[in-house]
């Protein structure tokens, strides 16, 4: 606060002697004083006029006398000012209501305390005559479409201060009944049975274009096309710029399922084959056909195939139209894996065609003998034979040992036997032969 001598003392005396003026200092924008002089004079408030700051400048605090005294003080000055720009605000009237159609009023009621505004920017929104204006107004607009519009204006003070207020109004649909709308569709069917992939174009005639869509209102969509629709009715709703709707109701259907039957499993001895039992309806189609896997079957794309599984297999049955719809089904082959090998256990070699030669008897899961050997009593090897075929009465040992008939007696087999499914089993017995 100001202080110092007054009418009881000189402003050479010392600085405790002073007289003290209470009360806040500062400064006060109703004040006109550019300075304020010690001593507590009459008409001083310890007030000065408040600065006029302007963006971008600094400000200082200038003390006189501040040693004079010899006792001093101290004192700290600063702060961020903050500036009085205009507000902008503006008020929206309806001289009848508020309907596309309809003539709506927009009022400025901006203020600015500091400096006077300079220039108005109104932009009133969607489908509004006049879309823009610079002049402060009041204005009447009318909207040629219905729905939530945007209303926005921007003032700039003297001072370049600008300040821009958004208001949002909700015009009401302002259909006739005399509205020429009218609503137009067409439904495209599911091309696989139970894949939702149909879909609906839908149009909008006459009445005020641009248009909107919708199959669930009130959710509308500017796109005419909805996709990925399951079979049923639809109810198709149009809506143009004025509000105005109208509705067509479509059908989506869907074609005949296709069914694929692979047959019933089944069970069957290793080596054993059987015809898969494939068919699909309707019966009246031209299917596609595949079966998986492909390994030992003599065709995939036929409904019957000749399979020979080695193990347990499934087979798929594939069926597939001109659209690409498919179904599928399975059946399941159990194979008895048993490896049963047969040998006669007398033979007479005498070449009257009749049991003349040592061979082996399986079932078709056998596919040869890689080796057949043949000892005698004391364990001589008198016969090695290769790759032969079983079952086949003129193959095998004939009886012969280098070049000469063995003599009648009891002889030891060995037999390396190999299957369908590469694998090799040994089997052994013991052969007579009599003369």
């Amino acid at each position: 606060m100001a202080s110092g001598a007054n009418g009881t003392n000189n402003i050479t005396d010392p600085f405790n002697t002073w007289q003290e003026c209470n009360g806040p200092t500062g400064l006060l924008s109703s004040d006109t004083d550019l300075s304020e002089q010690p001593g507590c004079q009459a008409g001083n408030n310890n007030f000065a006029r408040a600065l006029d700051m302007l963006s971008g400048e600094s400000y200082a605090l200038i003390v006189n006398n501040f040693s004079q005294s010899g006792l001093g003080f101290s004192i700290e000055f600063g702060g961020t000012g903050t500036f009085l720009g205009p507000q902008a605000d503006f008020a929206i009237d309806a001289l009848d209501s508020f309907e596309c159609d309809k003539t709506i009023n927009f009022t400025n009621l901006s203020d600015s305390q500091t400096d006077p505004i300079l220039s108005y920017q109104w932009n009133f929104g969607d489908g509004a005559t006049p879309v823009f204006s610079d002049q402060e107004g009041p204005h009447d607009v009318i909207y040629d479409s219905f729905g939530e519009k945007t209303v926005a204006l921007t003032i700039e003070s003297t001072r370049g201060c600008s300040v821009t207020k958004i208001r949002d109004i909700d015009i009401a649909a302002c259909c006739a009944d005399t509205s020429s709308l009218s609503a137009d569709a067409e439904a495209f069917d599911l091309i696989c049975f139970d894949i939702p992939e149909g879909y609906i174009v839908a149009a909008g005639i006459s009445g005020s274009p641009a248009y909107s869509y919708s199959i669930d209102v009130p959710n509308y969509q500017p796109n005419p096309i909805f996709n990925n629709l399951d079979i049923g009715e639809y109810t198709v709703t149009v809506i143009d710029r004025k509000g105005c709707t109208a509705d067509v109701i479509v059908s989506i259907m869907e074609p005949e399922e296709i069914i694929a039957n692979a047959g019933i499993d089944s069970l069957i001895n290793f080596g054993e084959g059987l015809a898969l039992d494939g068919s699909y309806s309707p019966f009246n189609l031209n299917l596609d056909v595949l079966w998986s896997p492909d390994d030992n079957i003599d065709c995939v794309n036929c409904l019957d195939p000749y399979v020979v599984p080695l193990g347990e297999t499934t087979y798929q049955l594939l069926v597939t139209d001109e659209n690409g719809c498919t179904d599928t089904d399975e059946v399941t082959i159990r194979v008895n894996i048993e490896r049963p090998v047969y040998a006669p256990n007398i033979f007479s070699p005498n070449k009257d065609g009749n049991n003349d030669f040592f061979n082996l008897f399986a079932g078709p899961g056998a596919s040869r003998i890689d080796h057949l050997y043949i000892f005698d009593r004391w364990g001589n090897r008198v016969y090695d034979g290769q790759n032969i075929l079983l079952n086949e009465y003129n193959m095998g040992w004939d009886g012969i040992y280098k070049d000469q008939p063995v003599n009648p007696g009891v002889f030891t087999w060995l037999a390396k036997v190999r299957f369908i499914d590469d694998e090799v089993f040994s089997y052994t017995g013991d052969i007579t032969i009599i003369r």
